[in-house]
């Protein structure tokens, strides 16, 4: 429900500070075409502390391209490299993968 009104959850503090990080990935499963709920929480929290970023989503079919937005919105970052991998797409990831890793570096 918190990703469909986009509210942010309880999240526990985290163990790495993201401004010793010269890049963070964020990765999170689409909920109704929206990030999950404590990645949003994280990025609220932790973007003013992140310096450079990257992210993906997984999902079965749709919802992607919005959460994917959200994510460079709520961050306030420009993305280095995107990703999506849909049910159908874990059936040969690598293309996608190696693309999205090869744009990071």
């Amino acid at each position: 429900m918190n990703a469909t009104m986009g509210r942010a959850s309880d999240i526990d503090p985290v163990s790495k500070d993201p401004s010793d990080y010269d890049l963070v990935i964020i990765g999170t499963p689409v909920w109704s075409s929206n990030m999950a709920a404590p990645i949003f929480t994280y990025l609220i929290k932790y973007k003013d502390q992140i310096k450079n970023m990257a992210s993906f989503c997984t999902c079965m079919g749709g919802g992607y391209d919005k959460a994917l937005t959200n994510i460079a919105e709520v961050s306030g970052k420009t993305q280095i490299s995107t990703m999506f991998l849909t049910s159908k797409d874990l059936e040969n990831p690598d293309e996608k993968i190696d693309t999205f890793i090869n744009n990071i570096k």
